[in-house]
């Protein structure tokens, strides 16, 4: 796949479940993407290294290289190609799963699959998320622009992991611990110049500080799809600047 000029649209697609995969390929083509299809780790290394990605939907298991230890060694590769947003699909909500998935280097999991995915889908392609350059500019000026790329690494994984807390307390409708992540969200995406994500949390910490459950549940769904938006901004940082 050749690089073009809206890379959102262009998916790669880790599954080796033909009928799943068929699924998945036909909502991703359906909302417009380019999407390649490969059916192991080492296959989906390979196609970030050789081609421009918007996103990787990745399995976690997968023949020979598991989608684990691909994630891992795609956020080794030099370039755009080791900051690409990474999503786990089939990862479950158990919490040990989850966490090996963020260790390796992944951004999101979904649980769901089918239903997760197009509201994903739906903020990846229509969310224009970015970050405030002027906040970031202040950030670089009070450390170092040397700290800055291990500063903005640490943050996306310390939220990549905080986003699967919001979605697992969705689920269990825990109001308050969900109003406890979403306060510490609301303070990290301020720092690092997320201010839509910082919205959505404050809104999230409010909601549950109000006891409101089906709103509480709807933003932060909203939370977790923006995420993703999120990340390819930062994906994308310095060169946006």
């Amino acid at each position: 796949m050749n690089a073009t000029p809206d890379r959102r649209r262009c998916i790669l697609l880790a599954l080796d479940n033909p009928d799943a995969s068929r699924g998945l390929l036909a909502l991703l083509e359906d909302a417009g993407c380019r999407v390649d299809c490969v059916t192991s780790g080492a296959a989906a290394m390979e196609a970030v290294r050789s081609n421009a990605y918007g996103l990787a939907l990745m399995a976690t298991e997968l023949p020979g290289l598991d989608g684990l230890e691909a994630s891992r060694r795609i956020r080794e590769l030099p370039g755009d190609g080791g900051s690409i947003p990474i999503v786990a699909i089939g990862a479950g909500e158990d919490s040990d799963r989850q966490a090996a998935c963020l260790a390796a280097g992944i951004d999101l999991c979904l649980a769901d699959v089918p239903d997760q995915l197009s509201g994903l889908l739906d903020s990846w392609l229509q969310d224009p998320a970015t970050l405030d350059m002027k906040v970031l500019e202040r950030l670089e000026s009070d450390t170092s622009p040397e700290a800055m790329p291990r500063l903005l690494a640490t943050f996306r994984r310390e939220t990549a992991r905080r986003v699967a807390a919001v979605s697992r307390l969705r689920s269990a409708q825990d109001m308050h611990a969900l109003q406890r992540e979403a306060h510490s969200l609301k303070s990290s995406a301020g720092t690092f110049g997320a201010a839509s994500l910082q919205q959505l949390a404050r809104d999230l910490e409010s909601s549950c500080r109000d006891g409101a459950d089906g709103p509480a549940g709807e933003l932060a769904a909203a939370l977790v799809d923006h995420w993703a938006c999120v990340v390819r901004a930062l994906a994308r940082y310095p060169h946006d600047r």
